[in-house]
């Protein structure tokens, strides 16, 4: 009877070993896919700045965007320290996070920008990585770069996220959910002077 029981356990062993590794090379793709995804429309938004201007932020606070492949950019946010340089989305949806980091809510005009991005390491995995001072920037449709520095990292469970945008001190806030999803690792910035 024991070792019964102990061939089962082993079989049921291997069965989560093998389903482990199934959902990481899931994972493993998906992220080559976003990354590749990201990219080609990071190369085409530097392609298009170098044509006219679209119209600036309005007064209720709405981004300029770009369409780009049938998706509405509204910039770039790079992180150098942690080597991010990524396009954004103007509208958050699931399948939007697969392809790049998307704007929450807010705007730069408004100083309340937030940026979700999905937890793929080609994407705001690298956030975790952070310190406070670091420069991080964001590139408009225009060209225009605003700079902001870290001033605070900070973990939210799940069920927190209003304090995302209930906190009116900070310029720009980027997030994105911890290993697991349970969490979201969340880095607060003020705009550089």
């Amino acid at each position: 009877m024991k070792k019964r029981i102990g061939i089962i356990l082993i079989v049921l062993g291997i069965a989560a070993a093998l389903a482990a590794a199934a959902l990481y090379s899931v994972y493993e793709a998906r992220d080559k896919e976003a990354g590749e995804n990201a990219r080609i429309l990071l190369e085409e938004f530097e392609a298009q700045l170098k044509t006219d201007n679209v119209p600036y932020e309005s007064e209720s606070g709405t981004l300029p965007q770009r369409r780009i492949y049938g998706r509405e950019v509204v910039g770039v946010i790079r992180v150098p320290s942690v080597g991010i340089e990524l396009p954004v989305l103007e509208n958050w949806s699931y399948d939007a996070l697969k392809i790049a980091p998307c704007r929450y809510s807010g705007s730069v005009k408004g100083n309340d920008l937030i940026i979700l991005g999905h937890n793929y390491k080609s994407h705001f995995t690298p956030l975790k990585n952070v310190s406070i001072g670091d420069e991080i920037e964001f590139c408009d449709v225009n060209g225009v770069t605003y700079t902001y520095v870290v001033e605070k990292t900070e973990k939210l469970y799940k069920t927190e996220l209003d304090r995302l945008t209930d906190i009116g001190t900070f310029d720009l806030t980027l997030f994105t959910c911890t290993a697991g999803g349970e969490s979201r690792f969340v880095v607060r910035c003020k705009r550089a002077e």
